[in-house]
């Protein structure tokens, strides 16, 4: 048994302490305790509390509830904690938020139009990158976030003198050509606040929202840079979305039912009891319910690029210098074999076997996926992705497969001998290629 000392580190994303900043902490503690009397009980208990880092940007109270011994050690369990600024603006920069660390990102130097830009190093000159954001599943990514995905090609580019203006949309859940409105408005902002054209970057999804901007006006922009964008389309498994629709929390269910995802999709799912055969695996009640065969549809996604294609040079603008980056290799696939293994009482399995589609060439499923399995106490059951499919194929990104000619002045796609990485990742490669493309103006 342990003594339970809540203790949280603050520090920017350099890993310099913060000290004087007020946060509020929550501890999830669950496990069993140890009482004044010298018996056990059950805890699962939830606490909130708010403090102020001291000068090396920690917290630290202990945790001891009135049942418990005074001294000395008292809980076998675990303890959860997460914590966050009291203050919204220092809330919206957080990075990462887990047991013992919160990490912080840079202030934006102004704010133009709503829109937050981090300046280059010589500040707010004449060039300057828009950045949109790429599909939030969480509902809840915020613009230093988006701008530290890209920080492998970002940081160079703004030591290098460039800033950057980053677009979170107001709602990342509705399709690619609503959002197109307010990427346009954040680049004729960009456009005035330096006096010229700017160059539109769009992150993953954000890439085709940015062509829908940029063909349906003629943009104040010299350059379209389209970072392992789902040109033709994103790929989620089937009976995976089925799985997710089923039993994932309320807002997966959400953004992957939504119109964003289903127009990005080349397979949706669109209702779990009406296109899923389910399985129960187990002996009742300690089974689950598994997709054994999934009726997917891609008039959503059709329908969305028929229309996105039926613009502007097939879908691209004709005025601009137009760049697009595949994090894969369009020749190298991906070796996964099962995306999902679930495990249950009395020694029952399911699994989930990749399909062709999952091992293509391709970007892989973003870590983030892997915080949507679980293990319940004890390891009686529970799922995990054992390895990570692929999402954004590189012949998507690129919008041309082995042999064909990628509609663009300038891509980048890795060497064929080089591992897949998740598409949250900017792979070293990419970020060197973006940055000499970016200054060669």
């Amino acid at each position: 048994m342990v003594a339970v000392v809540i203790k949280i580190k603050v520090t920017d994303r350099r890993e310099k302490p913060l000290s004087g900043l007020k946060i509020r902490v929550t501890a999830r503690i669950a496990g069993v305790g140890r009482d004044f009397a010298g018996g056990t009980r059950a805890i699962s208990q939830k606490i909130t509390f708010e403090s102020v880092t001291d000068g090396q940007g920690v917290v630290e109270r202990e945790f001891r509830p009135a049942f418990a011994p005074r001294t000395g050690p008292w809980l076998d369990g675990t303890v959860e904690l997460m914590a966050t600024p009291t203050d919204p603006a220092l809330a919206a920069l957080v990075l990462r938020s887990e047991s013992g660390n919160l990490v912080l990102y840079d202030q934006p130097d102004e704010y133009i139009d709503g829109f937050p830009v981090w300046h280059g190093a010589n500040g707010l000159g004449r060039r300057l990158v828009v950045l949109l954001e790429g599909f939030d599943f969480s509902g809840t990514f915020s613009a230093a976030q988006s701008l530290r995905l890209v920080g492998a090609a970002a940081d160079p580019l703004r030591a290098a003198g460039l800033s950057v203006l980053v677009v979170n949309f107001s709602n990342p859940y509705t399709p690619p050509e609503v959002n197109a409105r307010e990427a346009s408005r954040a680049v004729w902002a960009a456009s005035r606040a330096v006096g010229g054209e700017v160059t539109l970057a769009g992150l993953s999804a954000g890439g085709v929202v940015a062509r829908w901007a940029a063909t349906g006006e003629r943009l104040p922009i010299h350059t379209l840079l389209l970072l392992d964008s789902p040109n033709r389309g994103a790929r989620i498994a089937p009976k995976l979305q089925a799985l997710a629709l089923a039993y994932a929390g309320l807002n997966y269910r959400r953004a992957v039912s939504s119109p964003a995802a289903r127009a990005l999709l080349r397979e949706s799912v669109e209702d779990v009891k009406k296109d899923v055969r389910w399985r129960y695996v187990g002996v009742r009640p300690f089974g689950w319910r598994f997709p054994e065969r999934v009726r997917s549809t891609s008039r959503f996604f059709d329908e969305s690029f028929a229309r996105l294609r039926a613009r502007g040079q097939n879908g691209y603008p004709d005025y601009c210098r137009l760049i697009a980056v595949a994090n894969s290799s369009r020749l190298s696939g991906n070796s996964s074999r099962k995306i999902l293994s679930a495990w249950l009482p009395l020694g029952h399995r399911w699994h989930l076997v990749a399909e062709d589609a999952d091992r293509a060439p391709g970007s892989l499923l973003p870590k983030a996926a892997l915080r949507y399995t679980f293990r319940l106490p004890l390891g009686v059951a529970g799922a995990t992705l054992p390895e990570l499919p692929v999402f954004i194929p590189a012949e998507s990104a690129l919008d041309a497969a082995p042999g064909e000619r990628p509609p663009f002045h300038a891509w980048h796609e890795r060497a064929s001998y080089l591992p897949p990485v998740p598409h949250d990742e900017i792979a070293p490669d990419v970020a060197q290629f973006v940055v000499q493309e970016l200054l060669r103006r």
